[in-house]
Protein backbone atom coordinates (compact mmCIF):
# COMPACT_ATOMS: atom_id res chain seq x y z
CA UNK A 1 0.00 0.00 0.00
CA UNK A 2 3.22 2.53 0.89
CA UNK A 3 4.03 2.34 -2.56
CA UNK A 4 0.87 2.34 -4.12
CA UNK A 5 0.02 -1.22 -4.98
CA UNK A 6 -3.27 -1.80 -5.91
CA UNK A 7 -4.24 -5.12 -3.42
CA UNK A 8 -6.94 -5.93 -5.32
CA UNK A 9 -4.76 -6.75 -8.30
CA UNK A 10 -2.59 -8.14 -5.92
CA UNK A 11 -5.05 -10.88 -4.69
CA UNK A 12 -6.30 -11.15 -8.20
CA UNK A 13 -2.73 -12.20 -9.07
CA UNK A 14 -2.18 -14.45 -6.29
CA UNK A 15 -5.21 -16.50 -7.21
CA UNK A 16 -4.54 -16.84 -10.86
CA UNK A 17 -0.90 -18.30 -10.05
CA UNK A 18 -2.56 -20.67 -7.21
CA UNK A 19 -4.78 -21.96 -9.57
CA UNK A 20 -2.23 -22.40 -12.26
CA UNK A 21 -0.17 -24.53 -9.37
CA UNK A 22 -3.74 -26.23 -8.66
CA UNK A 23 -4.32 -26.85 -12.65
CA UNK A 24 -0.86 -28.14 -13.04
CA UNK A 25 -0.84 -30.48 -10.20
CA UNK A 26 -3.78 -31.71 -11.55
CA UNK A 27 -2.83 -32.40 -15.25
CA UNK A 28 0.80 -34.11 -13.15
CA UNK A 29 -1.78 -36.42 -11.43
CA UNK A 30 -3.77 -37.11 -14.42
CA UNK A 31 -0.44 -38.02 -16.56
CA UNK A 32 0.54 -39.80 -14.02
CA UNK A 33 -2.34 -41.82 -12.69
CA UNK A 34 -1.26 -45.01 -15.30
CA UNK A 35 1.65 -45.04 -12.94
CA UNK A 36 -0.30 -44.95 -9.22
CA UNK A 37 -2.62 -47.43 -10.57
CA UNK A 38 0.25 -49.65 -11.72
CA UNK A 39 2.12 -48.86 -8.20
CA UNK A 40 -1.41 -49.56 -6.21
CA UNK A 41 -1.81 -52.47 -7.88
CA UNK A 42 2.01 -53.76 -7.28
CA UNK A 43 1.17 -52.89 -3.76
CA UNK A 44 -2.06 -54.96 -3.59
CA UNK A 45 -0.44 -57.79 -5.13
CA UNK A 46 2.78 -57.62 -2.24
CA UNK A 47 -0.22 -57.67 -0.11
CA UNK A 48 -1.12 -60.90 -1.19
CA UNK A 49 2.56 -62.22 -1.44
CA UNK A 50 3.14 -61.21 2.35
CA UNK A 51 -0.60 -63.15 3.14
CA UNK A 52 0.73 -66.20 1.36
CA UNK A 53 4.25 -66.30 2.88
CA UNK A 54 2.88 -65.31 6.20
CA UNK A 55 0.28 -68.56 5.53
CA UNK A 56 3.36 -70.66 5.00
CA UNK A 57 5.44 -69.29 7.59
CA UNK A 58 2.60 -70.06 10.11
CA UNK A 59 2.40 -73.84 8.38
CA UNK A 60 5.73 -74.12 8.32
CA UNK A 61 6.01 -73.63 11.93
CA UNK A 62 3.07 -76.26 12.73
CA UNK A 63 5.24 -78.46 10.93
CA UNK A 64 8.38 -77.76 12.66
CA UNK A 65 6.14 -78.20 15.82
CA UNK A 66 5.24 -81.55 14.34
CA UNK A 67 8.49 -82.29 13.36
CA UNK A 68 9.33 -82.15 17.04
CA UNK A 69 6.98 -84.33 18.47
CA UNK A 70 7.81 -86.83 15.79
CA UNK A 71 11.40 -86.65 16.84
CA UNK A 72 10.92 -86.95 20.33
CA UNK A 73 8.46 -89.41 19.88
CA UNK A 74 11.36 -91.40 18.03
CA UNK A 75 13.74 -90.91 20.76
CA UNK A 76 11.94 -92.34 23.50
CA UNK A 77 10.83 -95.36 21.16
CA UNK A 78 14.26 -96.08 20.38
CA UNK A 79 15.23 -95.89 24.57
CA UNK A 80 12.46 -98.11 24.33
CA UNK A 81 13.76 -100.29 21.82
CA UNK A 82 17.47 -100.06 23.24
CA UNK A 83 16.36 -101.07 26.92
CA UNK A 84 14.27 -103.84 25.11
CA UNK A 85 17.16 -105.04 23.18
CA UNK A 86 20.14 -105.24 26.03
CA UNK A 87 17.29 -106.88 28.07
CA UNK A 88 17.22 -109.90 25.35
CA UNK A 89 20.79 -109.82 25.19
CA UNK A 90 20.91 -110.57 28.52
CA UNK A 91 18.04 -112.85 28.21
CA UNK A 92 20.31 -114.68 25.38
CA UNK A 93 22.79 -114.80 27.57
CA UNK A 94 21.49 -116.41 30.78
CA UNK A 95 19.73 -119.06 28.13
CA UNK A 96 23.15 -119.95 26.53
CA UNK A 97 24.63 -120.37 29.91
CA UNK A 98 21.26 -122.71 31.03
CA UNK A 99 21.81 -124.38 27.70
CA UNK A 100 25.76 -125.30 28.08
CA UNK A 101 24.90 -126.60 31.60
CA UNK A 102 22.48 -128.69 30.85
CA UNK A 103 23.48 -129.48 27.49
CA UNK A 104 26.36 -132.88 27.78
CA UNK A 105 28.65 -133.73 24.61
CA UNK A 106 29.10 -136.77 23.43
CA UNK A 107 32.56 -137.11 24.13
CA UNK A 108 32.21 -136.09 27.64
CA UNK A 109 29.73 -138.89 28.38
CA UNK A 110 32.19 -141.38 26.57
CA UNK A 111 35.39 -140.00 28.28
CA UNK A 112 34.17 -140.26 31.45
CA UNK A 113 32.76 -143.76 31.04
CA UNK A 114 35.44 -145.03 29.02
CA UNK A 115 39.33 -143.07 29.64
CA UNK A 116 41.77 -143.60 32.04
CA UNK A 117 41.42 -141.06 35.19
CA UNK A 118 44.50 -138.67 34.87
CA UNK A 119 45.30 -134.97 33.77
CA UNK A 120 42.94 -135.21 31.33
CA UNK A 121 40.06 -137.03 32.89
CA UNK A 122 40.18 -133.94 35.58
CA UNK A 123 39.11 -131.20 32.77
CA UNK A 124 35.98 -133.31 32.05
CA UNK A 125 35.58 -134.08 36.12
CA UNK A 126 35.47 -130.38 36.42
CA UNK A 127 33.26 -129.66 33.55
CA UNK A 128 30.91 -132.59 35.47
CA UNK A 129 30.80 -130.76 38.55
CA UNK A 130 29.63 -127.27 37.42
CA UNK A 131 27.07 -128.85 36.20
CA UNK A 132 25.55 -130.85 38.70
CA UNK A 133 26.33 -128.06 41.05
CA UNK A 134 24.63 -125.49 38.62
CA UNK A 135 21.46 -128.15 38.52
CA UNK A 136 21.87 -127.98 42.68
CA UNK A 137 22.14 -124.93 43.47
CA UNK A 138 19.14 -122.72 41.56
CA UNK A 139 15.66 -123.64 42.52
CA UNK A 140 14.30 -122.57 39.13
CA UNK A 141 16.39 -125.09 37.18
CA UNK A 142 14.80 -127.91 39.72
CA UNK A 143 11.84 -126.59 38.32
CA UNK A 144 12.87 -126.51 34.64
CA UNK A 145 11.47 -129.50 32.35
CA UNK A 146 15.14 -129.80 30.42
CA UNK A 147 16.46 -130.89 33.68
CA UNK A 148 14.37 -133.67 33.85
CA UNK A 149 15.90 -135.50 30.42
CA UNK A 150 19.39 -134.42 31.38
CA UNK A 151 19.00 -135.34 35.12
CA UNK A 152 19.43 -139.18 34.79
CA UNK A 153 22.63 -138.64 32.36
CA UNK A 154 24.32 -136.32 35.01
CA UNK A 155 23.67 -139.10 37.76
CA UNK A 156 25.12 -141.69 35.40
CA UNK A 157 28.16 -139.89 35.13
CA UNK A 158 28.51 -138.89 38.67
CA UNK A 159 28.43 -142.84 39.60
CA UNK A 160 30.50 -143.81 37.46
CA UNK A 161 33.09 -140.88 37.78
CA UNK A 162 33.14 -141.32 41.85
CA UNK A 163 34.07 -144.75 41.03
CA UNK A 164 36.38 -144.32 38.54
CA UNK A 165 38.05 -141.56 40.96
CA UNK A 166 38.06 -144.06 43.88
CA UNK A 167 39.61 -146.74 42.36
CA UNK A 168 42.18 -144.34 40.87
CA UNK A 169 42.54 -142.77 44.62
CA UNK A 170 43.03 -145.72 46.24
CA UNK A 171 45.59 -147.08 43.54
CA UNK A 172 47.99 -144.15 44.78
CA UNK A 173 47.30 -144.78 48.49
CA UNK A 174 48.82 -149.02 47.96
CA UNK A 175 52.04 -146.50 46.45
CA UNK A 176 52.55 -145.20 50.10
CA UNK A 177 52.42 -149.04 51.71
CA UNK A 178 55.87 -149.65 49.23
CA UNK A 179 59.03 -150.37 51.34
CA UNK A 180 61.51 -147.56 50.95
CA UNK A 181 59.10 -145.38 49.48
CA UNK A 182 59.60 -141.59 49.66
CA UNK A 183 56.80 -140.79 51.82
CA UNK A 184 57.16 -136.93 51.20
CA UNK A 185 57.95 -137.13 47.46
CA UNK A 186 54.62 -139.35 46.70
CA UNK A 187 52.35 -136.62 48.83
CA UNK A 188 53.69 -133.84 47.00
CA UNK A 189 53.78 -135.01 43.52
CA UNK A 190 50.61 -137.20 43.45
CA UNK A 191 48.28 -137.01 46.50
CA UNK A 192 48.85 -133.08 46.31
CA UNK A 193 48.56 -133.17 42.80
CA UNK A 194 45.48 -134.73 42.81
CA UNK A 195 43.68 -132.99 45.18
CA UNK A 196 40.61 -132.42 43.15
CA UNK A 197 39.61 -135.65 42.56
CA UNK A 198 39.48 -135.72 46.67
CA UNK A 199 37.40 -132.92 46.42
CA UNK A 200 35.46 -134.14 44.09
CA UNK A 201 34.80 -137.25 45.94
CA UNK A 202 33.58 -135.55 49.04
CA UNK A 203 31.31 -133.16 47.30
CA UNK A 204 29.99 -135.40 44.66
CA UNK A 205 30.96 -138.92 45.95
CA UNK A 206 29.33 -139.82 49.12
CA UNK A 207 29.36 -143.78 48.68
CA UNK A 208 33.05 -143.32 48.21
CA UNK A 209 34.33 -140.54 49.85
CA UNK A 210 34.14 -142.32 53.45
CA UNK A 211 36.26 -145.79 51.79
CA UNK A 212 39.43 -143.16 50.24
CA UNK A 213 39.47 -141.43 53.59
CA UNK A 214 39.44 -144.48 55.52
CA UNK A 215 42.14 -145.91 53.19
CA UNK A 216 44.33 -142.77 53.98
CA UNK A 217 44.20 -142.81 57.42
CA UNK A 218 45.01 -146.66 57.85
CA UNK A 219 47.70 -146.16 55.39
CA UNK A 220 49.06 -143.60 56.78
CA UNK A 221 48.73 -144.90 60.43
CA UNK A 222 50.53 -148.00 59.09
CA UNK A 223 53.36 -145.71 57.93
CA UNK A 224 53.54 -143.54 60.97
CA UNK A 225 53.82 -146.78 63.71
CA UNK A 226 56.24 -148.51 61.77
CA UNK A 227 58.32 -145.30 61.39
CA UNK A 228 58.52 -145.42 65.44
Amino acid sequence: LSKGVDVRSHVREVDSRLREVELASIQDYIHESDNLLHLHTQIKSCDGILQELEALLGGFQSDLGNISSEIKSLQEQSMTMSVKLNNRKVAEAELGKFVEALTVPPRMVSEMLEAEVNEDYLGFLLALREKLEFCAGDELVRKAAALQDVEPELERLRVKAASKVRDFLLSKLNLLRRPKTNIQILQQSVLLKHKAFVAFLRDHGPEAFPEVRSAYVDTMGRIFRGAL
